[in-house]
Order: structure tokens, then C-alpha cells, then sequence
């Protein structure tokens, strides 16, 4: 018997089933390549985490400065940075 992928996919308007001929059984549910839960994650995968951790570390960076500064007028901030 041939078993079909579980793995749900978006249509435009709701989910349904993938329906791809499944490759292996994860818990007693079939996956086909795409959808396998335990696959490990690609190249892109991994360089789009790293990127998005740099774009976080970069907005909590640009929150902390923002607190920091919350209460400094303008005069006091160039003052800081040596403006004139």
C-alpha cells in the first residue's frame, strides 16, 4: 500500500494535505521528503536563522539605545558625541 504525505500545506484559503507519495514514517504518521519533521535544515535554512539573529541582536541593540536616551534632550546627546 502506498501511504501519502501528512504534512499540510497552504492553499490561498486553508490548509490541506500534501498528498505526495511519503518517504518515511515519523510516530506513526507518514511525511514525504519536504514535510519529514526530523529532516535537518538546509543551507538557506540555516544562513536565514543567522541572519535573522543578527537582524535581533540588532533591534534589541536600537531598544536599549532608544531607553538610554529617553530622557536626555537633544542638546545633552550632541554634547555626548561631541556635536557642537
Amino acid at each position: 500500500m502506498e501511504h501519502k504525505c501528512s504534512g499540510k500545506v497552504w492553499g490561498g484559503w486553508n490548509y490541506h494535505l500534501c498528498g505526495k507519495k511519503a518517504k518515511v514514517e515519523r510516530k506513526d504518521v507518514w511525511y514525504c521528503g519536504i514535510h519529514d519533521p526530523e529532516k535537518p535544515p538546509t543551507k538557506s535554512q540555516i544562513a536565514a536563522g543567522e541572519r535573522y539573529e543578527r537582524q535581533k541582536l540588532g533591534w534589541e541593540r536600537r531598544a536599549l539605545e532608544k531607553a538610554a536616551c529617553a530622557n536626555l534632550t537633544n542638546e545633552q546627546l550632541k554634547n555626548m558625541i561631541g556635536g557642537e
